[in-house]
């Protein structure tokens, strides 16, 4: 996967593209990104153009007007193989003309970071970039829920035990117990997702 970033302050993405996924992916020839420094155009139609096959490309902005961002819509991105992403300034008034999608994923904060967000979201659904295919098939929203909770040894931590059921080796009564819980937290902490999933599996 290629994804382009346009953006004015491209100092932002250093750390985080050296760390965790993005590290492995892009030392494995999995996904290649490239920062595009819009202070270095005039307009922006000009620094969309410098990046080879934007045509073609996904192209993505995030913003506060646009749709609420969901894993469905990450799913779905992760398709393509060349993703432009652009984060604008928060007071800039922008064109969303030339783009395919306009997404929020918070009021609150900076479109630098909302756009991090989303070459996280987006790039870990792409087919070899995480070790494993199937690791990203429990992060949490993926099914609508919460995640649920994990356990690592030793089996008893500060007087507190490993469920039982974790450790019977019944796949069926562990895959139970983790989507019970999954349904308990989000109940518990999100209770608008809760309500959506109750609504979609109704039977």
């Amino acid at each position: 996967m290629i994804v382009h970033v346009l953006t004015h302050h491209p100092e932002q993405y250093r750390g985080y593209l050296n760390s965790s996924i993005m590290w492995h992916a892009r030392n494995t020839d999995k996904l290649h990104v490239e920062i595009v420094d819009l202070n270095n155009f005039d307009v922006l139609r000009d620094a969309v153009a410098s990046v080879t096959g934007w045509e073609s490309a996904h192209k993505i902005m995030a913003h506060a007007s646009g749709s609420s961002f969901t894993q469905p819509m990450a799913y779905r991105s992760a398709r393509h193989e060349h993703i432009i992403l652009y984060a604008p300034n928060m007071q800039e008034t922008v064109d969303a003309s030339w783009v395919d999608a306009v997404w929020n994923v918070n009021d609150n904060i900076d479109p630098d970071i909302a756009t991090m967000m989303l070459v996280d979201a987006i790039t870990r659904l792409a087919p070899e970039v995480l070790n494993k295919e199937e690791s990203h098939l429990h992060d949490s929203f993926n099914d609508g829920l919460l995640e649920h909770p994990h356990y690592t040894r030793p089996r008893v931590i500060d007087g507190k035990e490993v469920p039982a059921v974790l450790l019977s080796g019944n796949h069926a009564e562990i895959a139970r117990w983790r989507h019970e819980q999954s349904l308990k937290r989000t109940k518990e902490r999100r209770p608008d997702l809760y309500q959506q999933y109750i609504k979609t599996h109704k039977k």
